[in-house]
């Protein structure tokens, strides 16, 4: 196999993330590019299948919780019964960004094994780094107008999830007042 110019700007991306990630580590780690209250930078976001997809091509309505994850990462694995209970019980619509280094072989074994039925994307190098993305898992909610309403950097519970998920919706009704108690997990 020959690397063809072209491709060398690609690896070296490709690396600089790879080495990032084995420096801070899959688990967490502050590293947050986007904060809380800043639009969404545009992210090249592709399906499995290598088509564009944007965060509209998303099914369902309402808040997105955006996880950037690796079917190598224990803390992310171990975020996918969350994910999916969130999905179809549909307290927010998923879009799961694998980082995986070889996706279209590495993804869908992995999604069948888990029997994953959220959407999943595939984020370029640069898409990952933009939002921060240099440990995983790493989680963003946004709101209906891709606004970053929280950011989870590493393992993430059902019960902080729910927690954004319910600051989120207090926001949009202009609720200030603290719920009796936190959301069951």
């Amino acid at each position: 196999m020959t690397l063809r110019a072209v491709d060398a700007p690609r690896v070296a991306i490709v690396w600089f993330v790879a080495i990032a990630l084995l420096s801070v580590g899959c688990g967490g780690g502050s590293s947050t590019v986007v904060n809380v209250g800043s639009p969404l930078p545009d992210l090249d976001l592709r399906t499995l299948d290598g088509a564009p997809l944007g965060l509209d091509d998303v099914p369902g309505e309402g808040p997105l919780i955006l996880s950037f994850w690796a079917t190598w990462c224990e803390p992310c694995v171990r975020e996918v019964p969350t994910l999916a209970s969130l999905h179809r019980e549909g307290e927010a619509r998923v879009l799961a960004v694998s980082i995986d280094g070889d996706p279209q072989r590495v993804v869908p074994p992995f999604v069948e094994r888990h029997r994953i039925d959220y959407p999943i994307a595939v984020a370029s190098a640069e898409s990952a780094l933009a939002v921060g993305a240099v440990s995983i898992p790493f989680t963003l909610v946004l709101d209906d107008a891709a606004v970053v309403r929280a950011v989870h950097d590493g393992y993430t519970t059902r019960r902080a999830l729910a927690r954004s998920l319910w600051e989120l919706r207090g926001a949009d009704r202009g609720d200030d007042a603290e719920p009796a108690a936190a959301p069951a997990s």
